[in-house]
């Protein structure tokens, strides 16, 4: 304890009480302007409300072939079953947290969601690629301790290694 009082001493960290800090600035937030988004991780800044995702698809289609893009789904046959992708499908679903593993938190909600998709019957969908690559073994430890692997390995979310493997470049 001493050490840590000292280090946060040094940080500029401690604090008792009549020795708050001083604030140059402050920003508020209206709780109410926060909605679910989506952001890629090449470009997390062009982010798109959750509600826009559609509109966004249309627009990309569109600039990309000049003129109003035609919903066309594509046949395929995957372990002798025929399937239609439709043009946007997701096809890639991966669980990463690269060398961040002391952020368990995420991946725990990743866990208890899994968990909850299983329970209601969810399943991946046959032509979606998924992986678990969590930044080190002690999130499948943590993951395994707390009964969520078996939900993530249902889903397909099985371990294909440690740190980013799976993602869009």
């Amino acid at each position: 304890m001493a050490l840590v009082e000292a280090y946060s001493k040094r940080q500029g960290l401690w604090r008792q009480a009549g020795d708050e800090p001083v604030f140059t600035s402050t920003i508020e937030l209206d709780m109410e302007s926060v909605v679910a988004s989506l952001a890629g991780p090449r470009r997390p800044q062009d982010r798109v409300a959750l509600t826009a995702v559609p509109g966004a698809f249309k627009a990309t289609d569109e600039l990309a072939l000049g003129k109003r893009a035609e919903q066309v789904a594509q046949p395929f046959e995957l372990d002798g079953e025929t399937y239609r992708l439709d043009q946007g499908a997701v096809v890639i679903a991966a669980i990463t947290s690269c060398t961040n593993t002391s952020n368990a938190n995420i991946l725990m909600a990743a866990g208890l969601l899994a968990r909850n998709a299983v329970k209601k019957g969810l399943r991946s969908k046959p032509w979606v690629k998924t992986s678990l690559a969590p930044g080190s073994k002690v999130v499948t430890d943590y993951l395994a301790v707390s009964g969520l692997t078996p939900y993530l390995d249902q889903l397909g979310f099985n371990l294909v290694g440690y740190g980013c493997t799976t993602l869009y470049r």
